[in-house]
C-alpha cells in the first residue's frame, strides 16, 4: 500500500477517535498543517536503534 494512502488512512482514524474527545476540528487543523515528508533519520527512537545496532554488530 502506497505510503500517502497509508497516511491518508491513520489520520482518518485518529479523526474518528477525536470525535470521542471533542477535539476534532483541532485534529482536523493538524492534519491540515502536517508537513507531508518525514526525516526519519531525525527521529530519536530511529537513532537509539541505530546506535544499538552498531554496539551490537561490534
Amino acid at each position: 500500500m502506497p505510503e500517502e494512502t497509508l497516511r491518508g488512512r491513520y489520520i482518518r482514524q485518529v479523526e474518528v477517535l477525536s470525535q470521542l474527545r471533542n477535539l476534532q476540528d483541532e485534529v482536523c487543523k493538524e492534519a491540515e498543517a502536517m508537513a507531508l515528508v518525514y526525516d526519519l533519520e531525525k527521529d530519536v527512537r530511529f537513532r537509539q536503534g541505530r546506535e544499538r545496532g552498531m554496539v551490537e554488530g561490534e
